[in-house]
């Protein structure tokens, strides 16, 4: 069982106060931009997950687009930076791997990461997401060794998904990726079981699955967590890959948890032990092969409260 971090809304806690404005073109950035406007925030929010138990932790590089669809920013130097903020947490820390986050290719249109139908082609979404991993190795580096694991989250079309994973198994990005653990995690913007057993089953039939270390869900509700996860365990029984799961703090409404909001209500102590036990139900599934952690507004007590129900 591995544990991950929480989500990048946590960052604002350790931003100053007021805090600093991001200026365009970052402001179409999200949580992405503070790696560059404040890197000892992102930083100690880093380092805060580390201290709560997190073996892993996720580079703050989400909402970041291709170059081509930001000519005036600085999209290398971006993931870079956020990259760099993440190793020097780990040495800080003296503990710790990397996920390298890419994120859906509908978050480049609004709040689509929930959307139950596909926004592009399965050939658009194939290249946005070939061209965009080699521009983050290109960017990196050698720093690209460093990153241990890459997470394609917030997916929510079986489109998108098996865009993913043909571009991971082509000749051009397997020999970029085939030294990294790979997972794919989807969000479920109608909470809908059967639709998403339907996606798992055909997506497992692929011939290219063997290109990712994991599958599972993000940014889903509490309170469906449970019941996605029982589901995907069954899909997965015949297959060694890891279940992954890391929900919001709060739970499912319709087409989004809406749980990325900074005005989300503060939860108390005994709903962040809640959300840990249901999580620990979670890490007996799969024969143990499992990753947990959280998304939006799950901060390091939650990865802490969850670390010590696990021990």
């Amino acid at each position: 069982m591995l544990l991950l971090d929480g989500g990048s809304t946590a960052i604002s806690h350790f931003l100053p106060k007021p805090h600093p404005p991001i200026p365009p073109p970052l402001s179409k950035f999200w949580t992405s931009a503070y790696a560059k406007i404040a890197p000892s925030a992102v930083q100690s929010w880093h380092t805060s997950f580390l201290a709560a138990g997190s073996g892993i932790i996720t580079t703050s590089t989400y909402q970041l687009p291709l170059q081509e669809d930001s000519p005036e920013s600085d999209i290398p130097g971006l993931v870079r930076v956020a990259v760099q903020v993440a190793l020097n947490a780990i040495e800080e820390a003296g503990r710790g791997s990397i996920a390298l986050s890419f994120g859906t290719r509908n978050a480049g249109i609004g709040k689509e990461e929930y959307a139950t139908e596909a926004k592009f082609t399965i050939g658009e979404y194939a290249e946005f997401h070939r061209q965009r991993t080699q521009e983050f190795y290109d960017a990196l580096g050698e720093l690209w060794d460093k990153v241990n694991y890459l997470a394609f989250e917030t997916i929510s079309s079986y489109e998108e998904a098996l865009s993913i994973i043909s571009v991971l198994s082509d000749d051009v990005v397997r020999p970029i990726i085939h030294t990294k653990k790979t997972w794919i995690t989807f969000s479920c913007g109608d909470a809908s079981l059967s639709r998403m057993s339907e996606i798992f089953a055909q997506l497992l039939d692929s011939p290219d699955i063997s290109c990712l270390w994991g599958i599972g869900f993000n940014c889903v509700g509490i309170d469906i967590a449970v019941d996605l996860a029982k589901m995907a365990e069954e899909k997965l029984l015949s297959t060694d890959l890891t279940l992954v799961i890391y929900p919001d703090a709060g739970k499912w409404t319709a087409r989004t948890s809406a749980q990325f909001t900074y005005d989300a209500p503060v939860l108390t102590e005994q709903e962040i032990v809640d959300w840990a036990e249901t999580m620990s139900t979670i890490s007996k599934l799969n024969q143990g092969r499992v990753l947990l952690g959280g998304c939006c507004n799950t901060d390091s007590q939650f990865i802490s409260a969850l670390a010590k129900m696990l021990k």
